[in-house]
């Protein structure tokens, strides 16, 4: 008797397979009975195309789509993302810390995105949705042929799913692929269960761990296989029973392999919350907790309630929305309660009927009651582990109703006799979706759109307020329409934090600081439950921009007693440590806030003030002078009747010194920290020392003594930065008959001449103060200063101030450099 296998158009590429392998023969095996057992062709697979293309036609606005909704925590704040995009890491880490992110396998692909197509990339991430939303409709329809479904009723249903606008959301929303995924593989191990082969049908726990890993709802799959198996007895004419045995043996394995998964899904989300820190609430992406605090009968209402709702996102496709209008403070007594509570007992009632005939609709409908339930159990409700309703919790039950609504049609169509009616009507159904979904699919091309629609749907709904006046802020810069948004979102809900939070960022980017503050003050006196410590974050943030140092230092102390500790926080408490002169401290938050790549560079930055610079070697100068003109002798005539700069002066105290004089007439602290790098001459390592001095311009200007001591540890940092090690000169005085406010200038210079001996004393770096060095001395003749400018030196008080000096750049000269200081 010939064994020769039965060939089919599908048969060729088998003979491309390297050696042909058991297990390659029976994966290919597999997939090609899944289309030859009923027949497919090449021209049947020409339906199935036009709906992949007329799809993808569809949902071309999403390809476009900005990072939505959870897309900015999940995607934009993953650090192996954000790395790549802060330039901190040259490409995207796909492992690590994977397994301490709640659904690891849907993480690790964004990871694969961005490494496949960067960082800031969202056509390709988008695009990948669309295939595997494809790719979900052929394993639906695959599995309907294998469970004895006709062409028809398998292409139509896999059509009004595939078109379906509740599957909107899932696709366009980057970080909803988990909806995506967990379908895919939930399906992939169904047809793993149901062929002919053990090994396959083993394989099938793997499947299911990826579909557990990708959403954890997917330990329904057991249950949706039960129903699967149903219909499959009810198909097959030689099986008596409900379920037939083979079914019942890997129902009862594909349980068991779903406990053991359920088990260490549940423990590694426990892992990842006690690495994160915090409580499923708190982390992003970790399950809703809608109902945490709240009591028993609002509950069950809501769970109630949802039934009916669910019902229509799925039949009714127009207005849907990612934040739909539902309300989660009904009493159990009300109206809609006990309407909803009678549409559930006449649905048990149809349930109980359709499995008493072993009605066709069984399964459909079981298949959408199983999807369902993690979102309608009251203690998975209570207890924080989802919200209640959602377009994306609708999308594994959506394939029971298009499965449902194609079983029905058919119906139809046998009742009248009328073939092709079965098709108009689903071209009728299918163009209704497609026509809601390309409208839908429209909004989600720009963040104003998307919460621009959610409002309209929702104009009640805090949330959605608030993030449309995010979007119109930082998207289309519109800042009056922002402020009317954020005020609006306030008059819903006046202890929503986050609304306060971006009012107040809102009002200080508009130059109404102390409105802003005032924003802040109210939320605090009547504050929301866990929202004090990002409150008062805020209010320190608004203090330091107000230049109103001590007290935001006071309130960045108090922040930091009520728990608060990210790195952005330590960021700011850094600026305000630095701005109130407490520089190890500031370096010391630096160095906290570097856990974040957004701020690595900033600490290696600032870490300059505490620990020894490269300095360069072999560099063309010795000493360059920055700085405005007061101590650099413009005006100082010598005994050759022409100006001497200090620079000329040093090199004339100490023999072969190379120096250079960049100072500038008029430049203030501003000025020279901001074009810093413009004086230095073009060279990697311009000199070894830095002399800077400047600061006489802003006292003009009326800045205060900590304004100008900011810039000027900015020209530290950037000398350091630069191979040179810096010596700042201490301010001279203000004689000048022309300032208005001699005294306050005065006082200005007295206390920056203060402030900048702590401050070069804290960072190691070398000052000298004309003050305390030899104004106290006798002067010579003709005094220190020049008479006619009053805040000049003359040619005594210039070689008093490089007499000064001459010790202190010996020492520095001749000093040896550090192995810290001779790696380049």
């Amino acid at each position: 008797m010939s064994t020769a296998r039965k060939k089919t158009p599908f048969s060729f590429p088998l003979a491309l397979v390297p050696g042909k392998r058991a297990a390659t023969r029976i994966l290919c095996d597999w997939w090609i009975s899944g289309v030859t057992d009923r027949k497919i062709n090449f021209a049947s697979a020409l339906p199935l195309l036009f709906v992949a293309v007329t799809l993808c036609c569809v949902l071309f606005p999403l390809i476009k789509a900005p990072l939505l909704f959870d897309d900015l925590t999940v995607v934009g704040m993953d650090y192996s993302i954000s790395s790549v995009r802060c330039g901190v890491a040259d490409s995207v880490d796909l492992f690590s810390g994977l397994m301490t992110k709640p659904r690891p396998v849907r993480q690790f692909t964004h990871r694969l995105d961005a490494r496949i197509a960067g960082a800031d990339s969202t056509v390709f991430p988008h695009a990948i949705n669309m295939a595997l939303h494809l790719g979900v409709g052929l394993l639906f329809f695959l599995l309907l042929k294998k469970l004895g479904a006709s062409y028809e009723i398998a292409l139509i249903a896999v059509s009004i799913f595939l078109f379906n606008p509740v599957c909107i959301e899932s696709v366009g929303v980057l970080s909803h692929r988990k909806e995506i995924l967990s379908a895919f593989f939930i399906l992939a191990s169904f047809h793993a269960l149901l062929a002919k082969s053990p090994l396959l049908a083993s394989l099938s726990g793997f499947a299911l761990l990826f579909a557990v890993f990708s959403k954890e709802t997917a330990i329904v799959a057991p249950l949706l296989f039960f129903a699967v198996a149903m219909e499959r007895a009810r198909n097959d004419p030689t099986i008596t029973r409900l379920i037939s045995h083979g079914e019942r043996i890997r129902f009862l394995w594909f349980a068991f392999a779903t406990v053991l998964i359920g088990i260490l899904a549940y423990i590694q989300i426990q892992y990842g919350m006690r690495v994160a820190g915090g409580p499923p609430g708190l982390d992003p992406d970790r399950p809703g907790h809608f109902a945490m605090d709240s009591p028993w009968p609002p509950v069950l209402s809501a769970t109630i309630r949802s039934v009916p709702r669910y019902a229509a996102l799925l039949a009714w496709p127009v207005d849907h929305t990612v934040d739909p209008r539902f309300s989660l403070s009904v009493s159990l007594l009300s109206v809609a309660t006990i309407f909803s509570f009678l549409v559930c007992l006449i649905g048990g009632a149809v349930l109980v009927r359709l499995f008493r005939i072993k009605s066709p609709f069984l399964a459909p409908v079981l298949w959408m009651v199983f999807s369902l339930s993690p979102y309608l159990f009251p203690p998975l409700l209570k207890f924080g582990h989802t919200a209640v309703l959602a377009d994306r919790y609708a999308y594994l039950a959506s394939l029971g109703f298009a499965w449902a609504l194609a079983i029905g049609m058919d119906c139809l169509v046998k009742e009248v006799h009328l073939p092709f009616l079965r098709f108009v009507l689903a071209a009728a159904v299918v163009a209704f979706f497609a026509i809601c979904g390309w409208n839908q699919a429209s909004d989600y091309r720009t963040l104003e759109s998307f919460w621009a629609r959610a409002v309209r749907l929702n104009p009640v709904s805090a949330p959605s307020r608030f993030n449309h006046a995010l979007s119109l802020w930082r998207e289309k810069d519109d800042v009056e329409a922002a402020q009317k948004e954020f005020a609006e979102t306030l008059a819903l809900d006046p202890r929503f934090t986050p609304a306060v939070c971006g009012y107040a960022d809102c009002l200080i980017a508009d130059e109404k600081g102390e409105q802003a503050l005032s924003v802040v003050d109210q939320a605090l006196a009547h504050p929301a439950r866990h929202s004090v410590p990002e409150l008062l974050r805020k209010r320190a943030t608004l203090l330091l921009s107000l230049a109103r140092f001590k007290e935001s230092l006071a309130a960045f102390r108090a922040a930091e007693a009520a728990g608060v500790a990210a790195p952005a926080f330590q960021r700011g408490f850094a600026e305000a440590c630095k701005r109130n002169l407490l520089w190890p401290e500031a370096v010391m938050r630096y160095r906290c806030a570097a856990e974040d790549p957004r701020f690595l560079k900033a600490y290696k930055q600032h870490r300059l003030l505490t620990e020894d610079p490269p300095l360069a070697v072999g560099a063309p100068l010795d000493i360059i002078v920055l700085g405005d003109s007061v101590p650099h002798g413009t005006e100082a005539v010598g005994e050759d009747g022409r100006t001497h700069s200090l620079a000329e002066r040093l090199e004339r105290q100490i023999s072969c010194l190379r120096t250079l004089d960049a100072s500038k007439p008029g430049l203030s602290a501003y000025e020279l920290n901001r074009d810093f790098f413009s004086f230095l001459p073009s060279t990697n390592a311009p000199a070894r020392i830095c002399l800077i001095m400047a600061g006489h311009n802003d006292a003009l200007f009326g800045r205060k003594a900590e304004g100008i001591l900011f810039e000027l540890s900015g020209c530290v940092f950037k000398a350091r930065l630069s191979g040179m090690r810096p010596i700042v000169i201490g301010p001279i005085c203000v004689k000048s008959s022309e300032m208005r406010d001699r005294i306050g200038q005065e006082r200005t210079l007295t206390r920056l001449d203060v402030i900048l001996g702590q401050f070069c004393k804290s960072a190691r770096c070398g000052f000298v103060s004309p003050r305390q060095s030899f104004f106290p001395l006798p002067p010579p003749s003709g005094g220190w200063l020049d008479a006619s400018t009053g805040n000049h030196l003359t040619d005594a008080g210039m070689e008093a101030l490089a007499m000064t000096l001459t010790p202190i750049l010996r020492s520095s000269i001749a000093q040896p450099l550090s192995s810290k200081e001779k790696t380049p």
